[in-house]
């Protein structure tokens, strides 16, 4: 039976702890309960330490034809890049005969989105989320906030977590439709934690006695951009030793998961006693939080499953914090300074745990459940759905 459904995907995205790609798993689980033939083509990527995921059959000859492709076409014969892999898939389709035909192609990173629309001009391309979406990323809209050229094909639509990202393709002023997806964007759910349980907002308890700042000291930032962040940590702990001068709470210093060593915070841990590097799992730290500090670290969506508020650094050095997470996001509460926070924490606790239920509330607008009826809809719509 020909394949109904071709996932496509580069190799490092076997994450899972059975090598197989976490963010398709939940569909190609859908598929096989449901007898939808497809075909998961896995793209080779030597750059990585990632394992072959078992389930998926070598995209090295579809990786390869398309690579030679493009070398040997100038891309001045086509107006854009866009177009000239559009024309690549229709050839390639038309050289195998119809070999990775389907009606429906889903893909993620945008990987070969356009030549996955050339190869059937009448079926339809969905580019699965991963990470976080704005208004400004690049992999999306053009710096004018417009579309970029591949997400006007009306074949090519998008998935999402949850109604709050696919806000983003819905601009109140959308400059002339260009950056409006309508009805081709999907809120298809959390397929990171499919089937996983909503976590519990617990509010102000005595298990609750840690701030945890997440640190992103990572290669690349400048000397300036590392001072200003240690400044800003310092500043903090400053705050908070007064605040709390009987040391009540602690301060758990979690680094980047790319922080490779380029700085040195043994002083600052030192100067102030109640402050320590943690490298103690997200989830743990979730459960013992009753804070969380960041610049812009997406682990506010995190801590925000379970219930935990953020305190975000909102200064004039990294004005893409209040840009990001409190102008285009809606963060739901940001208190003057760490020092109200505790405040709150331990003299206001009903006004405490309004915060964390409004807090998960906002996480669960950006990250709702899996929705496998919505699953049935792309994948298959004319297949029973009971």
């Amino acid at each position: 039976m020909r394949q109904r459904v071709i996932f496509y995907y580069p190799r490092h995205f076997n994450r899972s702890a059975q090598g197989t790609n976490p963010y398709f798993d939940p569909l190609i689980a859908v598929c096989e309960r449901k007898g939808i033939p497809y075909r998961l083509l896995e793209e080779p990527d030597n750059c990585t330490d990632k394992p072959r995921n078992p389930k998926a059959e070598s995209a090295v000859w579809f990786l390869y034809f398309v690579l030679a492709c493009r070398k040997l076409l100038p891309l001045r014969l086509w107006k854009s890049f866009d177009r000239r892999e559009r024309f690549i898939g229709k050839w390639l389709g038309l050289v195998t005969c119809g070999r990775w035909h389907a009606a429906i192609y889903i893909t993620i990173s945008n990987s070969m989105i356009e030549v996955l629309a050339g190869l059937n001009p009448g079926g339809r391309v969905y580019d699965m989320q991963h990470g976080v979406i704005h208004s400004t990323h690049s992999g999306y809209f053009n710096p004018d906030k417009t579309l970029l050229e591949r997400f006007r094909n009306t074949q090519i639509h998008q998935l999402v977590y949850g109604e709050g990202y696919a806000r983003c393709f819905r601009p109140e002023a959308d400059s002339g439709g260009l950056s409006f997806l309508g009805n081709r964007v999907h809120v298809i759910g959390d397929v990171l934690n499919a089937g996983a349980l909503s976590s519990r907002v617990s509010g102000k308890t005595d298990s609750r006695r840690s701030v945890v700042v997440s640190l992103q000291f990572v290669r690349g930032w400048s000397p300036k951009q590392q001072d200003d962040l240690i400044t800003l940590l310092v500043n903090l702990l400053r705050e908070i030793a007064v605040a709390d001068p009987h040391m009540k709470y602690r301060v758990l210093l979690k680094h980047h998961p790319r922080f490779n060593n380029v700085v040195d915070l043994s002083h600052i841990v030192t100067r102030f006693p109640f402050a320590e590097i943690t490298t103690k799992a997200l989830s743990d730290l979730a459960l013992e939080a009753c804070w969380h500090v960041t610049l812009h670290s997406t682990t506010a969506f995190e801590f925000a499953a379970y219930g935990v508020p953020t305190f975000f650094w909102v200064t004039r050095e990294f004005p893409e914090v209040e840009a990001l997470f409190i102008n285009e996001y809606g963060y739901p509460s940001q208190p003057t300074g760490i020092a109200e926070a505790l405040r709150m924490t331990e003299q206001e606790p009903e006004k405490y745990s309004a915060v964390c239920r409004d807090v998960k509330a906002w996480h669960d607008l950006f990250y709702s459940p899996f929705d496998e009826m919505v699953a049935m809809e792309i994948l298959a719509p004319d297949v029973d759905k009971v």
